[in-house]
């Protein structure tokens, strides 16, 4: 009866050693970034400028989210954004194994000139995603393009909103 016991105590902390827990899938890469550039939009250069810092600002709500290099006079700023991050999935189990750390970062590429604009977004690194049998959770290739497309778009809408004049 001790033997039965001690098994069944035994088996929840040999099953949190499991390696086969989280499984890395193949490396994940985007070769070209995705580029977007939009003409006819209201204002200057400088104006644009203006609202494509803010945009960035407002975007990058992460403090691993930074604007790297601002350039006023070019129309440039390249930021490096958090694209992705398992966070909102970490857990920690029962026994002690937890998910492994992901998170994808992204360079965001913005030209702006007079009435134009052009944004490209490229992930900084290949990625492996760790795959949970229990929960599924992993950042597929789609989920990231279909992401880095969301903030094209929203980057659009922000630039053709009218600025507050003081």
């Amino acid at each position: 009866m001790k033997k039965y016991f001690t098994i069944l105590l035994l088996f929840p902390f040999l099953q949190s050693c499991d390696p086969t827990l989280y499984q890395p899938g193949p490396p994940i890469v985007i070769d070209q970034p995705i580029v977007n550039t939009y003409e006819n939009l209201p204002g200057t250069q400088s104006e644009l400028f203006v609202k494509a810092n803010d945009w960035m600002i407002s975007t990058f709500n992460n403090a691993k989210s930074v604007i790297q290099f601002s350039d006023k006079t070019e129309g440039t700023i390249i930021g490096k954004y958090l694209l992705y991050s398992n966070s909102q999935y970490k857990m920690q189990f029962l026994y002690g194994s937890s998910m492994p750390d992901a998170e994808i970062y992204a360079k965001i590429d913005i030209r702006v000139k007079d009435n134009k604009a052009r944004i490209s977004i490229q992930p900084i690194d290949s990625w492996k995603y760790h795959k949970n049998p229990n929960f599924g959770v992993y950042y597929s290739k789609e989920e990231a393009i279909s992401d880095m497309n969301a903030l094209c778009e929203n980057f659009l809408k922000f630039l053709q909103k009218e600025s507050v004049k003081f």
